[in-house]
C-alpha cells in the first residue's frame, strides 16, 4: 500500500509534508522544555550545594570535566529524561468483551482480497458490542495486530461501505499509524507538562493536524484499493452521523478509530479526525482520478 498507479495527489502530500515540519519542530521544542527543566533541577542542586559548602567539591568536578565534559553530561542527561518521557506512551489494550469474528462471515473473505491487493498479511479480524458504527486497530503486545469492528457497523452498514472501512484501516495497520499516532500523543503530553500552554498548544496543534493527515491518507489509499470512494464517503457519513455515549472509549484502550468516538470536542485545529467535508474532497479528486 506504498505506492499507487493513479499517482500521488499533490494537495495532500504538501498538506502531509507542512504537518510533518510541524511535527518536527513541535518536537524540537518540547526537547528543548526538557533541556529547560533538566538545567532547572540542576540549578537547584546547585543552590543546595553553595548553601551547604559544596562548592570546592564542584569547583574541583568542573576543573576535572572541563566545560565540554559538562555539556556532554547535560545532554546525555536530556536525552535520557526525554526517552523516559516518551516511553510513557499508553500501551494499547484489546476492548473488554472483542471477540474473533466468525468464521464465515462475508469480511473475511473482503479481509484476505484486500490484504493480497495490498501485499500485506490479513490481520486478526474481531468484533466489539457497540451501537455506534466505527472501526479501529489494536495492536496490543500481548496479541496480534487486529482490525475491530463494531456490532453497530457490522448491522449498519452495507457491504460496500464496510470493505471500504476495512481498507481504511488496513492502511493503518500496514503503515503502522497506530504507534505513531500515540508517540505523538506522548510528546504533547510531555509538551503540557514541561513547557508553557501557549507552547504545549502549539504542540498539540502540530500532533493533531499530522493525526487528521494520515486519516486523509488512509481514506484516499482505501478508495483506490476498492475502486469505490463514493463507498467509502457514504459510510463515513453514516458512521459520523451516529451520536450517544459508546460502549467503547477508544481513548482508553489507547486507538483511534474510523470516525471520532462520540461528539467532537475542542476547536477544530485539535481535533483528531478531518472533517466529513474534507474527507470528501479527498475523495473526489480519487473519484476523478479513477474517472467514476
Amino acid at each position: 500500500m506504498t505506492r499507487s498507479r493513479y499517482g500521488d495527489d499533490p494537495e495532500l502530500t504538501r498538506a502531509t509534508l507542512r504537518a510533518a515540519a510541524g511535527v518536527a519542530l513541535a518536537t524540537a521544542v518540547t526537547v528543548l522544555f526538557v533541556g529547560v527543566s533538566v538545567l532547572l533541577v540542576g540549578a537547584k542542586f546547585g543552590f543546595w550545594a553553595a548553601m551547604h559548602g559544596g562548592w570546592r567539591a564542584f569547583g574541583w568536578g568542573l576543573g576535572e570535566l572541563h566545560w565540554w565534559g559538562v555539556l556532554i553530561a547535560f545532554l546525555v542527561i536530556v536525552v535520557g529524561v526525554t526517552v523516559i518521557q516518551l516511553r510513557k506512551a499508553p500501551v494499547p489494550s484489546m476492548p473488554r468483551g472483542a471477540g474473533e469474528l466468525p468464521p464465515d462471515h462475508p469480511l473475511r473473505e473482503s479481509a484476505s482480497r484486500l490484504a493480497s491487493l495490498a501485499d500485506m498479511p490479513v490481520p486478526v479480524l474481531r468484533v466489539v458490542d457497540d451501537p455506534l458504527p466505527n472501526a479501529f486497530v489494536v495492536d496490543d503486545p500481548d496479541l496480534p495486530v487486529s482490525v475491530v469492528v463494531t456490532s453497530g457497523a457490522l448491522a449498519s452498514l452495507p457491504p460496500d461501505e464496510l470493505e471500504a472501512v476495512l481498507a481504511h484501516e488496513l492502511f493503518h495497520v500496514a503503515h503502522g499509524d497506530t504507534r505513531i499516532t500515540r508517540r505523538l500523543e506522548t510528546v504533547a503530553g510531555v509538551a503540557h507538562r514541561k513547557a508553557p500552554s501557549f507552547v504545549a498548544h502549539y504542540v498539540l496543534r502540530s500532533v493533531r493536524a499530522m493525526m487528521r493527515q494520515r486519516e486523509l491518507s488512509a481514506d484516499r489509499a482505501a478508495a483506490l484499493l476498492t475502486g469505490r470512494p463514493t463507498s467509502l464517503l457514504h459510510a463515513v457519513e453514516r458512521c459520523s452521523g451516529s451520536h450517544g455515549v459508546p460502549n467503547v472509549d477508544l481513548r482508553q484502550v489507547a486507538v483511534v478509530g474510523f470516525v471520532p468516538a462520540g461528539a467532537r470536542h475542542g476547536t477544530p485545529d485539535t481535533d483528531t479526525h478531518p472533517t466529513t467535508a474534507e474527507r470528501a474532497a479527498v475523495l473526489a479528486r480519487v473519484a476523478t482520478s479513477l474517472g467514476t
